[in-house]
C-alpha cells in the first residue's frame, strides 16, 4: 500500500511539474529524502534448500522431494523454479506460505537445479538454490562397519536402472571437504576402503552417476576405526525379578549399540562408586540391543553400573547407571507411588518411601494396582533420564493403571525417555492431566496432556509379543532418532484389545504410530482414535486389519525425515472402520489400503475429510484401495474377488495430481471383482485439477451395479470426469444415464466459507443438502455411521445430507462425548 502510495505521488510530482514547477520541485524533495528511509518490505528469502529423495514412479518421470528454511513472516507464497541441462529457469510449482517442504515430478536422466524464492506484494526475495544433480534413483541405506583399524567397509542399496556407475567419496577434515576415493559399476552395493591412517574420522557418502552428472547422495555417515569406539547408548538399568522369586532382586541392564568399531562392551559394578568389579565382557555381534542380567542382589542396596564400549585401541567413555533395591509394600497396597529418586525406605506405599522409575518392584505390582508417577509441582517438567520398562502383567477384569500425578504438589508433566510394555498384557497408562477432561475437537486434546514420551535413539513407545490390553493415553510422543513414535510389534503374530487415544504424536523418525503384523479379520479388535498425529517421517498410521481409526488429525508428513512413501493411513488387508478424520498434506495417499488375498474387502471409510493445503504435493490420493498379489507365493492372483467396500458422507478436495478415489488393481492381479461396494453420499470438488484429461474417480472394479453401487455423490470444480465399469464419462450426469443411477451430481454445493476451510453447507444449498441415501441399515456395521463428523446424529428414516457434516436434520442433536477408555465395536 505505501509503495501504491508513493507511486501516486511521484505521478503527482510529474503532473505538478507540467502545471507548476514550485508543487514539483517541492514534491521530488520530498520524495528524494522520504523513500530512502522507508523499505518496501518484500519478503526474506528462504535458505537452505535441499534435496530430500528421489524416486521413478513411472518409466520416464522421476519425483524429487525438495525442502527449505522459510525465513519470512509476511509471504503469501514460494514461487519453485527448475532448470534442465544448464538451460533457463523456468517456473513449476506455486507453494503456498509457511509449507517448507515440496514435491515437483520430472524427467529422468537430466541435470537438474532447483531454486525456490517468497513473494508477497511488495516484491520478491532472493533465491535458495540446490547444487546441480541428475534426476535418477539414488543409493540409499549406506551403512559403515571396520574390518580392522585402518580399513572400512561400505554397504548400500543401488536403486537406479540407468546409472553409469557410482562414486564413493571421503571426507578427513570433518566433512567440510570430500574426495573420490573409488568408482565402481552400476550394481555394485559394498566397497572396502583399505590403508587409512590411524587417528583420524572418516565420513562418508557414495553417489550415482550418469555422463551428465552425479546423483543426490546417500546420508553422510563417519567411522573412525583407529579411535577408541563410541559410548553405548540407550543404556537403562532396571530393578527386575526371575521367577520363582517373589521380589524383585535383579537388575536388568540394556543398552543399544551405537558404535561401528567396538570389539565388544565391558560391564562393571560397584557399592561405593570408588572399588569396581568387572561383572561381564559381551562380544560384538550383529544385534544393535545387548543386554545383561546381574542376579540376586541385595534388597535395600544401591548399586552403581558402567557399561563401555572397547577395542583395541582402548575404552570409550563410562555410561553410569544407579539403581536401588527396593523393599516390598505392605501387603494389600493397591496404590503405589514413582517418582524420580526412591525416598525414605522404598515400599512404594506413599510419596515418603517412593520408589525410583528404574526400581519398581514388580512382583509387588498385582493386577488392579495404580502406579503414581511424580511429575514434580504442577505447571513444571520432571525429566526422568531413564525409560519406563513394565515388568508385570494385569488381567482382563483387573488391569495395571500407570498414571500421571494428578495432584498440585506432583501434578507436573512427567518425560520420560521411553515406554516398554515388552510382552506384558492389560496395561493402561493414563497420562491426563484432569482425568474428566472432555474435549469438544480432537485439537483440544493437547490441553489435558501430561505426559511426554521422547527417545532419540530409537522408538518411543514399544511392546512386542501378542500385544492384548494395552492401552496409552493422553501422551505426547515425539522425536524418535531412527523409528517410529508408537510401535506396537506383535513379534507373536496377534495382538487384541490395543488402544491408543488423546494423544500427540509429532516429528517422529519413520511411522507416527506402526504395527505391522498382529492384525486380526473382524471389526473393532483395536482402536486408534482422537490423536493429533502430524510431522511424521513416514506413514502417520500403519496397522494391519481389525482396527477402528476415527476422530483423528493426520498430517503434514516431514520431508527429511525417514524413508518410504508416505501416507495418512496405511492398511493391509481388511475389517477398518476409518471414519471421522481429518486427513491431509501427505505424499503419497490419505487413505491407503493393499489387500493381499483373493478373498478381501470388509472396508469402511465414511464421514472423513480429506485434503492437501500443499497444492504442489505430487502424489495425493484420498482413498487408495489396491488389489495385490503380495500374499501369493507366485506373486500373481487370476483374480480377487472384494466384498464389504463402503466409502460414504466422505469429503475429498483440493487434490490436484491424482484420483481422489481410486480402487484397482495391481499388475499382479488379472481381474478384481466385487460385490455389496457401496460408494454414496461423498463430495469430490477440486480433484484433479493439474490434469483435466484425468480421472478424479476410478472405479476399477468389475460388477454389476447392483453389486458396485456409486450413487449420490457429488463429482464438482473444473474435472468432474469418473471412470466406472472400465468406460470413462465427462460427468456425474452421463454416468447417471449410462447406468441407471439416479442422484450423482456435478453442480458444485454452496458452502459456508469455502476459501477459510469452513466446509459446512450453507442453509441454501439444494446440490448435497438432503440428497443423500439413508444409511441407517449400515448401523450392524458400525454404531457411528449415523454420526456426523461433528458428532451430530442423522435421521433415522429421511433423506441424508451428502458429505461428512449433517446440517438438515430436523431432530439435530450432538451425543455425549464418549468415554476416554473405550473401544468402539
Amino acid at each position: 500500500m505505501l509503495k501504491a502510495f508513493f507511486e501516486i505521488l511521484s505521478g503527482a510530482s510529474h503532473a505538478a511539474g507540467r502545471c507548476n514547477s514550485r508543487i514539483s520541485v517541492f514534491l521530488a524533495n520530498f520524495l528524494a529524502l522520504f523513500l530512502p528511509i522507508v523499505a518496501f518490505a518484500a519478503p526474506n528469502a528462504p535458505s537452505n534448500l535441499i534435496v530430500t529423495e528421489t524416486y521413478t514412479s513411472g518409466t520416464d518421470r522421476l519425483s524429487v522431494g525438495l525442502a527449505y528454511q522459510d525465513n519470512s513472516t509476511d509471504e503469501t507464497s514460494f514461487l519453485l523454479e527448475r532448470s534442465y541441462d544448464g538451460g533457463p529457469f523456468q517456473q513449476v510449482k506455486t507453494v503456498n506460505m509457511d509449507v517448507t517442504g515440496v514435491y515437483d515430478k520430472g524427467d529422468v536422466n537430466m541435470l537438474a537445479v532447483y531454486r525456490i524464492r517468497a513473494v508477497n506484494a511488495d516484491g520478491m526475495s532472493a533465491y535458495a538454490t540446490t547444487v546441480p544433480f541428475v534426476t535418477i534413483d539414488a543409493p540409499t541405506r549406506l551403512a559403515l562397519s571396520a574390518l580392522s583399524t585402518t580399513s572400512i567397509q561400505l554397504t548400500w542399496r543401488d536403486n537406479s536402472l540407468v546409472e553409469t556407475g557410482l562414486k564413493i567419496k571421503r571426507s578427513d577434515d570433518g566433512g567440510s571437504t570430500f574426495e573420490v576415493v573409488a568408482t565402481v559399476p552400476r550394481g555394485t552395493t559394498s566397497y572396502v576402503d583399505i590403508k587409512l591412517p590411524l587417528g583420524k574420522r572418516y565420513f562418508y557418502k557414495v553417489c550415482a552417476y550418469t555422463a551428465k552428472g552425479e546423483s543426490i547422495p546417500t546420508d553422510t555417515l563417519s567411522i573412525a576405526p583407529g579411535l577408541v569406539p563410541e559410548p553405548p547408548v540407550s543404556v537403562a538399568a532396571v530393578v527386575t525379578y526371575t521367577p520363582p522369586a517373589t521380589t524383585a532382586r535383579d537388575v536388568l541392564i540394556s543398552f543399544k549399540d551405537d558404535s561401528i568399531t567396538e570389539d565388544g562392551f565391558h560391564i562393571y559394578r560397584s557399592t561405593d562408586r570408588s572399588k569396581w568389579q568387572l561383572l561381564n565382557t559381551i562380544s560384538t555381534s550383529t544385534v544393535a540391543n545387548r543386554s545383561f542380567l546381574d542376579r540376586s542382589l541385595e534388597v535395600g542396596t544401591t548399586y552403581y553400573y558402567r557399561i563401555a564400549a572397547y577395542n583395541s585401541i582402548g575404552d570409550s567413555e563410562n555410561v553410569e547407571q544407579v539403581v536401588s533395591i527396593p523393599n516390598l509394600p505392605p501387603a494389600g497396597t493397591k496404590t503405589l507411588y514413582v517418582s524420580d529418586r526412591a525416598a525414605g525406605e522404598e515400599t512404594g506405599a506413599s510419596w515418603a518411601d517412593c520408589w525410583a522409575l528404574n526400581s519398581i518392584n514388580w512382583p509387588a505390582v498385582k493386577p488392579g494396582t495404580t502406579l503414581i508417577i511424580n511429575g514434580g509441582p504442577a505447571g513444571g517438567v520432571l525429566n526422568y533420564e531413564s525409560a519406563l520398562s513394565v515388568g508385570t502383567s494385569g488381567t482382563s477384569e483387573n488391569p495395571i493403571i500407570i498414571q500421571t500425578a494428578k495432584d498440585s504438589a506432583h501434578g507436573g508433566r512427567v518425560k520420560l525417555t521411553g515406554i516398554d510394555f515388552s510382552s506384558r498384557s492389560w496395561i493402561t497408562i493414563d497420562g491426563s492431566k484432569n482425568p474428566d477432561f472432555a474435549p469438544n475437537n480432537t485439537s483440544d486434546i493437547v490441553q489435558n496432556i501430561n505426559l511426554e514420551v521422547s527417545n532419540p535413539f530409537g522408538t518411543a513407545v514399544y511392546a512386542s509379543g501378542s500385544p492384548q490390553g494395552l492401552r496409552l493415553f493422553w501422551a505426547d510422543v515425539h522425536d524418535t532418532g531412527t523409528s517410529h513414535g508408537i510401535w506396537i510389534n506383535a513379534t507373536g503374530g496377534s495382538m487384541s484389545d490395543v488402544e491408543i487415544g488423546y494423544c500427540h504424536v509429532h516429528d517422529n523418525w519413520q511411522d507416527g504410530i506402526n504395527a505391522s503384523s498382529g492384525g486380526q479379520q473382524k471389526y473393532g479388535v483395536t482402536a486408534i482414535h482422537h490423536c493429533i498425529i502430524e510431522g511424521n517421517g513416514d506413514d502417520g498410521i500403519q496397522w494391519p486389519s481389525g482396527v477402528d481409526i476415527h476422530h483423528n488429525i493426520i498430517r503434514k508428513r516431514r520431508l527429511g525425515l525417514g524413508s518410504g512413501h508416505p501416507d495418512g493411513i496405511q492398511g493391509t488387508q481388511g475389517y477398518y472402520r476409518i471414519y471421522g478424520n481429518e486427513i491431509s498434506d501427505f505424499s503419497n495417499g490419505c487413505i491407503f489400503i493393499e489387500t493381499w488375498g483373493q478373498q478381501a474387502g470388509n472396508i469402511l471409510v465414511y464421514n472423513n475429510v480429506l485434503f492437501t493445503d500443499e497444492l504442489t504435493n505430487s502424489l495425493l490420493r484420498a482413498v487408495n484401495i489396491n488389489a495385490t498379489a503380495l500374499g501369493s507365493s507366485e506373486n500373481h492372483w487370476d483374480s480377487v474377488a472384494w466384498n464389504e467396500v463402503v466409502i460414504v458422507n466422505n469429503l475429498m478436495f483440493d487434490l490436484p495430481n491424482y484420483p481422489a478415489i481410486d480402487l484397482s488393481k495391481a499388475s499382479t492381479v488379472g481381474k478384481l471383482t466385487g460385490t455389496n461396494l457401496r460408494i454414496q453420499n461423498n463430495i469430490l470438488y477440486q480433484c484433479m485439477t493439474a490434469n483435466l484429461t484425468g480421472l478424479p474417480v476410478i472405479i476399477g472394479v468389475e460388477g454389476s451395479p447392483q453389486d458396485i453401487l456409486f450413487d449420490n455423490n457429488v463429482v464438482a470444480g473444473s474435472n468432474k470426469r469418473i471412470a466406472y465399469a472400465g468406460k470413462t464419462y465427462e460427468n456425474a450426469e452421463a454416468l447417471n444415464v449410462a447406468t441407471g443411477f439416479l442422484r450423482n451430481s456435478s453442480k458444485t454445493p454452496k458452502f459456508v466459507s469455502y476459501p477459510n476451510r469452513n466446509l459446512h453447507l450453507t442453509v441454501d444449498d439444494t446440490v448435497a443438502r438432503g440428497r443423500g441415501f439413508n444409511l441407517s441399515s449400515l448401523l450392524t456395521l458400525s454404531s457411528g455411521i449415523v454420526e456426523d463428523f461433528g458428532g451430530i446424529a442423522r435421521p433415522t428414516t429421511s433423506a441424508w445430507d451428502i458429505g461428512p457434516y449433517q446440517t438438515s436434520s430436523a431432530t439435530v442433536q450432538k451425543p455425549p462425548v464418549p468415554s476416554n477408555f473405550r473401544i468402539s465395536k
